[in-house]
């Protein structure tokens, strides 16, 4: 099963890589959108089934889309200790965010789409989805929609082609 989720950023969604030469944390990209760590996701999504006491859940059977576009990245500061100043990528409060997530509902224990808007929802509430930061409330957000796609996925052969 595909699922298409928009998600409201409550909070600033942060870069995680090192500084680089300027000083700022940047997000891993690929192909230039935004690369999901997917480990990181199934830690908060493991998290969200505990709060939701859904322990018959296997949260692998949850398949992150490897990178998202984001409408916006900016520059943000965040001072800590009152002195120390960190920059990062980020992604702003109230950035509309459309991600793909795959369910993979022919292996046993996989959640249905209700089970997986409640765990998404509480992930967003109580854990966010930030690449740097979370401990400290930041990616968190609000689900807007969770619908189940019927994307048609056509083979192609090598010259690009559809079958014929």
């Amino acid at each position: 099963m595909i699922i298409e989720t928009r998600i409201k950023l409550q909070s600033p969604m942060l870069g995680e890589l090192h500084q680089d030469v300027a000083g700022v944390r940047r997000f891993k990209k690929l192909q230039g959108r935004i690369a999901v760590n997917t480990f990181r996701y199934r830690e908060q999504f493991k998290a969200a089934c505990n709060l939701l006491k859904l322990t018959n859940i296997d949260i692998d059977t949850i398949l992150p889309e490897e990178s998202f576009e984001s409408p916006t990245i900016v520059l943000y500061r965040r001072i800590f200790s009152r002195i120390h100043v960190e920059l990062f990528e980020a992604i702003q409060k109230g950035c509309e965010l459309t991600m793909e997530w795959g369910i993979r509902d022919d292996l046993p224990r996989s959640p249905s789409l209700e089970q997986f808007s409640s765990i998404l929802s509480a992930t967003g509430k109580y854990l966010g989805l930030s690449q740097f930061g979370t401990k400290f409330g930041f990616g968190r957000f609000n689900v807007m929609s969770v619908k189940e796609c019927n994307h048609h996925y056509h083979n192609v052969n090598s010259s690009g082609a559809p079958p014929t």
